[in-house]
């Protein structure tokens, strides 16, 4: 395929997830200094075309392969990066903002700690979008994240670099997080496996814990279901929050039908485009043959919804951009951030006194959008409205209205689910007919994920995933 970028090779860790990575590194098969130099000679082979990693320590990370002892620890000093809106000590923490010359933080934030206490080897930071605001990691200056599998196309975001590096095969697993879709879209562009646990459901960041609605939740990002399903069962032995039962290790699909219901369309006026609608009924198809009772459902009867999400989402930027030198790091300048960041802060001002009448309207809606678990236990929709973009569609350097307008008509399903707190899950079961995967979303309620992993393993036993390399 034309305008690749693959890491797959045929050195020590080929094309094993973290699962398999795990189990060789323990029996001696495989050593873990073997490991880590072929992790790092891969993203150091791929990085250049894919500008995912914004910073790196090899050597320190390769010191601690060599000296520190993982062998009790689940994922056995397996190297790991961080999103760059993730504090870790000893690193800068730019937030994506390229101008930005981030001084090295002093401590690990508690999803660093959580990470670290895992067993996990932490050696870099990847790349996200400024601020974490936009699905495409663009920059005023041109730059960008790109697809492994068509640089001409975004790898989504926030979580970009982390997608970029896991769906080119440098990585089985990285860390990423989501306020808005940042897990599960970057997923769905790059063919991977993105899971948006239950608000709380993993140690929570210290700036989660500040929000009038915590949107934001923490988790990873891979390419088999079975390494989701590893990371929740031994991270949740690590933190978990006491609102939900246990997870444990899920080992496979269960034997329970479920009743699904799928829907198109997503509340903006934009309709989702051929080639994913086909996908997700496909993917409806699919479930019914193995037995599931499966439905089209009525569009979720959220109408206010969206511009009370919206201006929530200009309150964030504001803060950020009036309280960076406060919020992110004193050499933070205001007057670096892109059109689209500025607009949201600028229209904030203009609104805010719509603020608390927005927060009540999102819990009032979302409580609306959970009615619809008691006549189903899974939904499934689109992740996105349309197949993988080319980087520029939502480039900055485009009037912010109509920058606006594309962004929220894109992102038009996952949103609920952060401010509900919902779990949910995009898997790639499709493709375009330009060979760009295509992602599926399920939503279950609160705390279960269970149902979700279940489906996900069954999904992926009827139509394994698409590999780049």
């Amino acid at each position: 395929m034309a305008n690749t970028i693959s890491a797959f090779c045929d050195d020590v860790i080929k094309h094993y997830d973290t699962t398999d990575l795990i189990r060789l590194i323990r029996s001696g098969e495989l050593c873990l200094a073997e490991v880590t130099d072929a992790i790092f000679s891969r993203i150091e082979r791929v990085n250049p075309g894919l500008h995912a990693l914004v910073y790196a320590d090899y050597e320190a990370a390769r010191k601690r392969a060599l000296f520190t002892d993982y062998s009790t620890l689940p994922y056995a000093g397996l190297p790991i990066p961080i999103k760059d809106n993730i504090h870790v000590a000893g690193m800068p923490s730019a937030q994506g903002m390229l101008g930005l010359k981030a001084r090295p933080q002093k401590k690990d934030s508690a999803v660093t700690r959580q990470f670290k206490s895992l067993g996990f080897n932490v050696f870099g930071k990847t790349q996200i979008s400024e601020l974490g605001l936009s699905p495409n990691a663009v920059f005023k200056d041109g730059s960008a994240v790109h697809n492994p599998w068509n640089t001409d196309h975004t790898s989504g975001a926030s979580s970009a670099g982390a997608a970029a590096l896991v769906g080119s095969g440098a990585l089985s697993i990285a860390h990423g997080n989501d306020g808005g879709g940042s897990i599960r879209i970057p997923a769905a562009c790059c063919g991977l496996v993105g899971l948006k646990p239950s608000r709380a459901r993993l140690a929570p960041s210290e700036a989660s814990r500040l929000l009038p609605v915590d949107v934001i939740c923490e988790g990873v990002l891979t390419r088999s279901v079975r390494d989701i399903a590893y990371f929740y069962s031994e991270a949740e032995k690590v933190w978990r929050s006491s609102k939900f039962p246990a997870l444990g290790m899920i080992e496979g699909a269960q034997s329970r039908r479920m009743r699904i219901g799928y829907f198109l369309d997503s509340i903006t006026p934009e309709p989702t485009d051929q080639e994913t609608r086909q996908t997700v009924l496909h993917t409806a198809r699919l479930l019914e043959t193995a037995g599931h009772h499966v439905e089209e459902a009525p569009l979720p009867d959220v109408g206010g919804f969206k511009d009370a999400f919206i201006l929530y989402y200009m309150f964030l930027f504001f803060m950020q951009t009036r309280a960076g030198k406060w919020l992110i790091d004193t050499n933070f300048d205001r007057k670096q951030v892109d059109a689209l960041t500025e607009g949201f802060a600028q229209q904030f001002i203009r609104s805010w006194y719509r603020l608390p009448q927005a927060i009540w309207s999102i819990k009032k809606e979302t409580k609306r959008f959970r009615q619809m678990f008691k006549q189903y236990d899974v939904l499934l929709s689109p992740v996105v409205t349309r197949t993988t973009p080319k980087i520029d569609y939502l480039s900055p350097n485009q009037p912010y209205d109509r920058l606006l307008e594309k962004l929220v008509n894109y992102t038009g399903f996952t949103p609920i689910n952060n401010a509900s707190g919902l779990p949910g899950i995009s898997l790639p079961m499709g493709k375009t007919s330009e060979g760009l995967p295509i992602g599926i979303h399920l939503t279950a309620d609160l705390g279960q994920e269970s149902m979700l992993i279940s489906l996900a393993y069954e999904l992926e036993a009827i139509q394994p995933w698409p590999l780049l390399g």
